[in-house]
């Protein structure tokens, strides 16, 4: 009965040993935790002696979990998992509101990764109302003021808040089946550079755009729409406008009377999940990044380009 007593603990201490061994150094882990390094070495050393085993070794290479904390380690993580889920379900017995979780996406995103993580999610959490806020840049401003949990988005837009990759996609070239062009394998951005370019007013980060600069290279006909949304450009390449770039996502959406294919060298975007703190995601957040990732690797695994 005496070992029951650690079940009282301060999971505080759960955490930050969590935090350190992901940190895997006492000094730093101290600094990004607000803790003198004393401080820190004494909390730890306090778990230790209330569980009774060493959880740490402490090396040249940094700190790691023992063998005693290695298979402690599920049943830590199972603990903490538990209280985010009380917690949350006390914030929403207190605020008397229905569960919501919002998130921010690109348009791709949304459109063909979304609803099936969504029916994955909705397994677990059929209460939960998911509301979609679908956009670009504006997804770091939602995110900003708190109006939105996270966002699924390009690299370029992470500056300022928390990244998680979850996959690479490669950027192709939608051309109009009248253009010579479109019967070759592959494009080069110089062969793209003549032709005339459809391009979304929403995206000033477009990855395509700076591959092109950085290249020395410029568009000598463009057309440019305030869009976000990657249909309304195949709308306008399938009626003769010009070509344009898109997700990799698009090819199964693409009109008959247009193609989609690969430049060289290949253009990637990196796709990810920004957020103001992965660690305070609720778990109800957290459960949809998971579901989500399943779906990137079970049902969209072509489109996935691991690191």
């Amino acid at each position: 009965m005496q070992d029951r007593k650690v079940l009282f603990m301060d999971t505080r201490k759960l955490r930050v040993l969590l935090d350190t061994i992901k940190i895997k150094s006492i000094n730093k882990a101290a600094e990004e935790l607000g803790y003198t390094q004393s401080g820190l070495t004494y909390l730890l050393n306090s778990l230790e002696e209330e569980l009774g085993v060493p959880l740490l070794v402490r090396n040249r290479r940094g700190v790691f979990l023992s063998e005693e904390g290695n298979q402690l380690y599920p049943h830590i993580s199972q603990i903490l998992s538990a209280e985010d889920e009380m917690f949350h379900a006390l914030r929403i017995i207190k605020e008397k509101k229905s569960d919501q979780l919002v998130i921010g996406s690109y348009p791709s995103i949304s459109l063909f990764l979304l609803p099936e993580t969504i029916k994955l999610f909705q397994n677990k959490y059929p209460d939960t109302d998911v509301d979609l806020r679908v956009g670009n840049t504006v997804l770091n401003f939602l995110l900003e003021n708190n109006e939105i949990d996270f966002a699924l988005v390009s690299k370029e837009q992470s500056a300022d808040f928390e990244w998680e990759p979850l996959f690479r996609d490669p950027m192709y070239a939608a051309i109009p089946t009248t253009n010579p062009l479109a019967y070759k394998n592959c494009l080069t951005l110089q062969e793209l550079a003549n032709e005339r370019i459809v391009f979304s007013g929403g995206n000033q980060k477009n990855i395509v755009l700076t591959g092109m600069q950085t290249n020395g290279l410029e568009a000598k006909r463009s057309i440019t729409m305030s869009t976000t949304n990657g249909m309304d450009l195949l709308i306008y390449v399938s009626n003769g406008f010009g070509v344009t770039f898109l997700s990799s996502m698009y090819r199964k959406s693409c009109p008959s009377n247009v193609r989609m294919i690969p430049i060289d060298p290949p253009l990637y975007r990196e796709v990810g999940v920004i957020s103001k703190n992965a660690h305070q995601l609720s778990p109800q957040a957290k459960h949809f990044l998971y579901c989500l990732k399943l779906i990137i690797h079970n049902t969209f695994g072509d489109l996935e380009e691991k690191h």
